[in-house]
Order: C-alpha cells, then sequence, then structure tokens
C-alpha cells in the first residue's frame, strides 16, 4: 500500500511512482509533504537495514529548495522514527537518477515492528512545486 503522507499526491508513471509537491494536509510541524509505502510484516529486522531511493526530480522541485528526506517509521502508535539523513536540494539533479540512502542505526523503530512506514518526506522549503519520481527503491 501506497499512502501520500501529508501533503502532495502521486501517480505511477512508466518506471515507479510521481509525486507532485503539495501544500501539507496539518498545521503541525510533522506535517510535511511525501509518500510513503506501508511494510506489513510481523516481526521485522529493522536495525542496520539500509532504505535506498532512486529518484528523478524536475526544475519545479530543485526550484522549490526542498530537501528529501527518507523516512523509516512505525505506521501507527507513536510514529517513531528515524530521522538522521537527508539529501539537501543543491545535491539533486534535474532530469538525472539521484541516489537517497538511509541506514538505520540506532533508536527507533525497533526491531520486532508489525507495521512500516517506508519512503519520504520533504523538508527546507514553503514552495510546494513540481515532481519528484522514484524510479527504484529497495530495503535490505
Amino acid at each position: 500500500m501506497v499512502d501520500g503522507g501529508n501533503g502532495g499526491s502521486f501517480v505511477i508513471g512508466e518506471l515507479g511512482p510521481i509525486f507532485t509537491n503539495g501544500a501539507p494536509t496539518g498545521t503541525n510541524s510533522w506535517n510535511k509533504p511525501g509518500m510513503f509505502y506501508v511494510l506489513d510484516s510481523p516481526g521485522q529486522k529493522v536495525a542496520g537495514k539500509t532504505l535506498t531511493l532512486v529518484v528523478v526530480v524536475d526544475q519545479a522541485f530543485k526550484d522549490s529548495g526542498a530537501a528529501v528526506q527518507p523516512v523509516i517509521q512505525q505506521n501507527g502508535g507513536s510514529y517513531a522514527g528515524y530521522w538522521s539523513c537527508q539529501k539537501n536540494n543543491a545535491d539533486l539533479l534535474v532530469g538525472q537518477e539521484t541516489e537517497i540512502s538511509c541506514t538505520q542505526s540506532g533508536g527507533a523503530p525497533a526491531d520486532g515492528i508489525d507495521s512500516l512506514r517506508l519512503g519520504f518526506q520533504l523538508n527546507e522549503s514553503k514552495n510546494y512545486l513540481g515532481t519528484l519520481e522514484i524510479i527504484d527503491a529497495t530495503w535490505e
């Protein structure tokens, strides 16, 4: 299941999901645009695993100034997550594949979780413009 998160929208393109940046749906600081895949599987191992996204952004997205933060998060309850990684806007290449990865190296969410949200949210922008296409995603 894919969840559009707290703003923006997505469609399935030829190579994968295409996320269109949009204003957050809530006013809390944690309400940021993003897209998540919900992985339901009892007793999942999380510690030491790496989420890698390969994305392509358009010029409008680049101009928005948005940074892309991978999300490794408990789905439900406290929504505890690992937030220690980010790809800055300056490192995104328009029309070219950019790899974004994050290894969960401690803290939440802990091993043994039954439902996990994997994906990204956007930081550092109030200009909700452009698109980001996910070309590939791995969790290993």
